[in-house]
Formats: structure tokens, C-alpha cells, sequence
């Protein structure tokens, strides 16, 4: 199971990667983020204040991404006509699943480095962690967060047709990923139930 959890997360990273409309939307629209936070407090801030600021634009724009992605997972499944086959695949359906969700929050490392690259050049912002090793721990357990919170998300979204944009509305953060990890495999689990019974996997 492991196994196939790093495998998935490592290929739809790699096709995130890949994608300019991914890589270009998830380091613009941080940057934009910051630099009306980096305004609104104003150049002479304390630097602290600034990173600080970098480092929420970053937040923001990683859930932003997972949230309109989770639906979109699901709905570019069943376009592609893969939907049933991931579902009638042996392994748990959130096991093909979470990865994506992960990844679609772990390419948040080109925010993080696009912010904090941004708020260095132009406004000398100060790269300075009090904590790096802490820092650099949070980082991995952050996205692990956010993209069970995309997981959740997604399992919710697989019995509607219209999940792509479902699943934009949920555009703000709540909550720790241990909750998340637990309510979304029992919702997937009982909707694809329903799913199944119902017989509406590709509602066509």
C-alpha cells in the first residue's frame, strides 16, 4: 500500500510538474498574494511580518489549487472513462486517490520558492527561520494536511457530475489531516457504495 501511495504520488507529481498552466498558476498567483499583503503592511514592516505574509500566500494559493483539483480529479476520471476501472481496481479506491490529491499539493514547493525568491529580490525580505529543522519538517506534514483535506473533498465529489465545480467553492482551508484522513475513506467507502449499487459511476 505504501508502496503504491509513493509510486502515485510520484508520477502525478511528475505530470504536474510538467503542465505550464499548473506551474505558472501555482507561482503567479502566490506572488500576487503576497505583494498585496507585502502593501498592505506596508515595505517598512517588520521583516518577520513580511515572511510571514510569504508564507500564507503560499498556503493560500497550495489549497486553492488542491480544492478546485479534488473535484477535477474525479471529473477528468470519468471523461477519460477510467473512473470504473480505478473503482474496480483491487486496491481501495483512496489509495489511487490520495496521490493525487498529495501532489496537487505538494507542487506548492514552486509557491513556496516563488514567494519567498520574490519577496527576497524585491523587497529584501530576510530568509531567516528561527526554527529551519522544524521548518523544513513542517513543510512535508503541511502538504500531507492540505491534500487530505483534498481527499476528503474528492470522496464527497464522486457521486455528482458536476464536481469539477463543486469543488472550486470549497476554496478556503479548515481543520487537521488526521480528521480529514478518516471521514474521507469512510465517505468514499459509502459513496462508492452507492455508486455501485446505483450503478451512476459514469452518469452518462
Amino acid at each position: 500500500m505504501i508502496r503504491l501511495l509513493l509510486s502515485g504520488l510520484r508520477i502525478h507529481f511528475l505530470l504536474l510538474s510538467r503542465s505550464a498552466s499548473e506551474v505558472v498558476a501555482i507561482t503567479i498567483w502566490p506572488i500576487l498574494y503576497a505583494t498585496i499583503a507585502y502593501y498592505m503592511f506596508g515595505a517598512e514592516s517588520d521583516p518577520h511580518v513580511l515572511l510571514t505574509a510569504s508564507l500564507g500566500a503560499t498556503v493560500m494559493a497550495i489549497w486553492s489549487s488542491v480544492a478546485f483539483s479534488a473535484g477535477g480529479a474525479i471529473e477528468i476520471q470519468r471523461r477519460l472513462g477510467t473512473l470504473e476501472l480505478l473503482v474496480a481496481a483491487p486496491v481501495p479506491f483512496g489509495a489511487v486517490l490520495a496521490p493525487i490529491t498529495i501532489a496537487t499539493s505538494a507542487i506548492g514547493v514552486y509557491a513556496l520558492a516563488a514567494t519567498l525568491l520574490w519577496g527576497r529580490l524585491l523587497f529584501a525580505i530576510p530568509l531567516h527561520f528561527e526554527h529551519p529543522v522544524l521548518f523544513a519538517l513542517s513543510l512535508p506534514v503541511a502538504i500531507v494536511a492540505i491534500g487530505m483535506l483534498g481527499l476528503l473533498l474528492a470522496s464527497t465529489l464522486i457521486y455528482y457530475r458536476a464536481a469539477l465545480f463543486l469543488g472550486a467553492s470549497f476554496d478556503y482551508p479548515v481543520a487537521l489531516s488526521a480528521c480529514y484522513a478518516a471521514i474521507a475513506f469512510v465517505g468514499l467507502r459509502a459513496f462508492e457504495r452507492l455508486a455501485r449499487e446505483r450503478a451512476t459511476l459514469a452518469l452518462a
